[in-house]
C-alpha cells in the first residue's frame, strides 16, 4: 500500500490517566481512539510513533506489560485544518502474557469493562504482527469490537521484517479475515505507514 504524504501534525501529546480497576473506568470521552493487540505486537512503539514522541507509551523487552487501560490527551491538526482533541487509549494487551491466573482474570475484566462501557461512537486500532497467522483471538476481538459500535482499522506491524515481496500478500490476507476494516502496513522501526494510519484513523473517528 502506497504510503501518503504526512500531513498530520501531533500538536501535543500527554497522559492522563491509568486504570487497573474495571470499577474506576471514567465515563466516555469525547473522540476516543482504543488501540489493542497482542502482549507482543509492539503496540507502544506504534503510538508513539503515531504520536510523534519517543517515550509517551512505554516500551518494554518483556511482552504482557501493558495490564493497566492507559489514557492520553492528543491534540491533532491535519495540513492547515482547525486542530481537534482526540483521547488515545492503550488498552492491555491480549494472549501470551505470562501472568498469574488471578492477574489475567483481572485484566480479561478490565477489557471487557471498556468494550462494554458504551464508549463505541470512538474508532479502534487493532495491531496484528504481520509475521503470524491471524488466530481465532485475534478475529473474536475484533467481532467484540464491532459488536460494540467501534470503526476499526487493523495495522500489519512490524512490516520491516519482511520482504517488500511478500508484503502485498500480508495486506491480502489480513483483509480476508478481517471484512470490511481497512488494512494498513506499518512499522514504527522504518516509520512505515504513519501518514496512511492517520488517514483511515481519521474518517474512523469522523474527524
Amino acid at each position: 500500500m502506497p504510503e501518503g504524504r504526512d500531513q498530520f501534525v501531533v500538536e501535543d501529546a500527554r497522559f492522563s490517566l491509568s486504570v487497573g480497576d474495571p470499577r474506576a473506568l471514567p465515563p466516555p470521552l469525547p473522540r476516543e481512539l482504543c488501540v489493542v493487540g497482542r502482549s507482543n505486537v509492539g503496540k507502544s512503539s506504534l503510538i508513539n510513533l503515531l504520536l510523534e514522541r519517543r517515550e509517551l507509551a512505554r516500551t518494554a523487552r518483556a511482552p504482557g506489560r501493558t495490564r493497566l487501560v492507559n489514557f492520553f490527551s492528543v491534540r491533532l491538526r491535519r495540513a492547515r485544518l482547525r486542530p481537534c482533541e482526540l483521547n488515545v487509549v492503550d488498552l492491555p494487551g491480549y494472549g501470551f502474557a505470562r501472568l498469574s491466573a488471578s492477574e489475567q482474570r483481572r485484566v480479561e475484566a478490565l477489557l471487557g469493562a471498556y468494550l462494554s462501557g458504551g464508549r463505541g461512537q470512538g474508532a479502534a486500532l487493532q495491531l496484528i504482527d504481520c509475521r503470524r497467522q491471524v488466530e481465532e483471538l485475534d478475529v473474536d476481538i475484533q467481532r467484540r469490537l464491532a459488536g460494540a459500535g467501534f470503526a476499526t482499522v487493523v495495522a500489519a506491524t512490524k512490516i520491516d521484517k519482511l520482504a517488500k515481496s511478500r508484503r502485498v500478500g500480508v495486506a491480502r490476507r489480513l483483509s480476508a479475515a478481517f471484512v470490511g476494516a481497512p488494512v494498513v502496513l506499518t512499522s514504527a522501526a522504518d516509520r512505515i505507514g504513519r501518514a496512511e494510519l492517520w488517514s483511515e484513523l481519521w474518517r474512523a473517528l469522523r474527524l
